[in-house]
């Protein structure tokens, strides 16, 4: 159930909903409870809405398509539920989705998804789900997260406990530095510098990375081998 957006309407039309969660722990984050075996008088549905043409990034809300995730649709559902469903959309895409902007500070901001986008700080727990095309975030600090990066995005610094998930393409990490951590690099990804105890995990040939403490390592996982360097500079 991992559409882009998942929440939960009830008979009075209240919808719940967390950027970048779906149903299941919407369910468990708002304590929901149903306890009728009648699907049709359900006291909440699951509701999943999702871009027609695939592309997140286009906001016409025409564009988008509803779905009830129940095997039946409660009786009591209706336009009203549906509208408000959607109102819960169109703040998502204001607060998540940027594209072609430049953004000065995010703090403690979930499930964002940037598209040729530049954040010049990042502090506290915020998260970005996906970055496209020339995506830039400048800084990094506490427990900030991406989750995965594409095309030429590029983070320049990593501070603290910063975590990427997962880079693709070309991308770029420029420094990291603390505890800070890459867990998947794939295709050419690069990390020029690591500092502290920073961590690598590589899957791919062609991988570069420049180690400039001795408590910082990166593991190598090709073709079932496992390599972990500790040094200056390698290309795995």
């Amino acid at each position: 159930m991992c559409k882009f957006f998942s929440c939960c309407v009830d008979k009075k039309g209240h919808v719940y909903w967390e950027p970048g969660v779906n149903n299941h722990e919407i369910v468990e984050i708002f304590k929901l409870k149903d306890d009728t075996d009648n699907q049709q008088e359900l006291k909440f549905a699951r509701v999943e809405i999702t871009p027609k043409d695939g592309d997140i990034f286009n906001k016409n809300i025409d564009n988008w398509g509803l779905r009830i995730d129940e095997d039946i649709i409660p009786e009591w559902f209706s336009p009203m539920h549906e509208k408000h469903c959607f109102n819960a959309l169109e703040k998502c895409l204001d607060d998540c989705v940027f594209s072609d902007v430049t953004i000065s500070k995010i703090k403690d901001k979930k499930g964002l998804y940037f598209k040729n986008v530049v954040v010049q700080e990042m502090y506290g727990s915020s998260v970005v789900q996906e970055m496209y095309d020339s995506s830039v975030v400048q800084r990094m600090y506490d427990s900030s997260v991406v989750q995965e990066m594409y095309g030429s995005s590029v983070v320049q610094r990593m501070y603290d406990s910063s975590v990427v998930q997962e880079m693709y393409g070309s991308s770029v990490v420029q420094r990291m530095y603390g505890s800070s951590v890459v867990q998947e690099m794939y295709g050419s990804s690069v990390v020029q510098e690591m500092y502290g105890s920073s961590t690598c995990m590589v899957y791919s040939k062609n991988v570069n990375f420049s180690i400039k403490s001795e408590f910082s390592v990166v593991i190598c996982r090709i073709n079932n081998n496992i390599t972990i360097y500790k040094g200056e500079n390698y290309v795995c």
